[in-house]
């Protein structure tokens, strides 16, 4: 990788993040004595084959909260030195490699709120490999596999720490040092390496959370229709439950009974879970108010919301502000 000093600035981290697929990322910092939040090499790329491609070797210059939301998804994270420090929702995560490598993986259900916290004076080096939930079942070719991939993708989110064995310091270091350009050489390379490395990391995974997958269901969707997917378009249109079926063509006790089946709710409980986690994404991600969050999600009394909002995730809107904040 080109380790040259780079200087990143708030808009230029910004930029790098939404280049990288992440959508409603902000970026607050502190602290900082220039416009500079911190330098060295900090790639992201997109592989062809799917894969997310994420190297970091940088000095943070200052203390810094990067947030985005993120879907589906698992993230493999080898951590070479430093310290990492992030939150998903309402929990917070840290991990220091300064004795020693860190492995761990993010597996991410449905859309979550993310958060990575930038500590002034802290030199990192790090990479992350990611790849969407319908990228790892396409793959899972037999049963059992499917299975365990389910087992994984069973919360909205885990996180699960690894040793990090000789074989895959190896392979990652070598993926470290890829050179990157535009060549069908170097594509083909960075993505064989990238497939090793997470092959690796997918046998570790499996071998720390086998118990699991026995009681796990089958990924195999029988259910033609998706209604969650046709909902979320009339949740902020102040329809009824009888207008929403009207409009997809379908009677209002078969949309309850999918509701019922699939997510052990009703569409009403539903619609309220979805203003939820947008009132969420609000107060996270486009750092709106409490009060703006709470009129979004159709609460006239922000005493109500903040009960609401506590009940489907276990902190106050103030309590999960402070997560996400240096």
């Amino acid at each position: 990788m080109d380790l040259k000093d780079k200087n990143h600035s708030k808009h230029k981290l910004k930029n790098k993040i939404l280049q990288a697929g992440y959508d409603f990322s902000s970026i607050e910092g502190s602290g900082q004595s220039s416009d500079t939040l911190l330098s060295g090499a900090l790639n992201f790329k997109q592989l062809a084959n799917g894969i997310s491609f994420h190297f970091a070797d940088t000095y943070e210059s200052s203390n810094t909260v990067s947030s985005c939301e993120i879907t589906d998804l698992i993230s493999f994270n080898i951590l070479f030195s430093g310290k990492l420090s992030f939150a998903i929702n309402e929990q917070k995560y840290h991990f220091d490699a300064t004795k020693s490598e860190k492995v761990f993986i993010n597996v991410i259900n449905g859309k979550q709120a993310f958060s990575r916290f930038l500590t002034i004076d802290n030199s990192l080096k790090k990479l992350n490999l990611s790849v969407s939930k319908e990228w790892l079942i396409q793959r899972s070719l037999n049963d059992q596999e499917k299975r365990f991939i389910s087992s994984l993708f069973k919360n909205k989110h885990a996180v699960y720490e690894l040793k990090c064995s000789e074989l895959l310091k190896e392979q990652a270091l070598q993926l470290c040092s890829i050179e990157l350009n535009d060549s069908l050489k170097s594509q083909l390379i960075l993505e064989a390496h990238a497939t090793l490395c997470i092959t690796e990391l997918l046998s570790m995974l499996k071998a720390n959370v086998s118990s699991r997958v026995n009681s796990i269901e089958s990924l195999v969707e029988k259910q033609k229709r998706k209604f969650d997917k046709e909902v979320l378009p009339f949740i902020q249109g102040g329809f009824t439950v009888k207008q929403i079926a009207n409009k997809l063509g379908t009677s209002e006790s078969t949309m309850q009974r999918y509701f019922k089946q699939h997510f052990q709710m009703s569409v009403l409980e539903f619609i309220r879970e979805k203003k939820l986690e947008k009132a969420r994404s609000m107060l996270v991600i486009e750092r709106k108010s409490i009060g703006e969050a709470a009129y979004y999600s159709g609460y006239k009394h922000v005493s109500n919301f903040v009960t609401a909002f506590k009940k489907q995730f276990t902190v106050t809107p103030s309590e999960l502000l402070k997560q996400h904040r240096s």
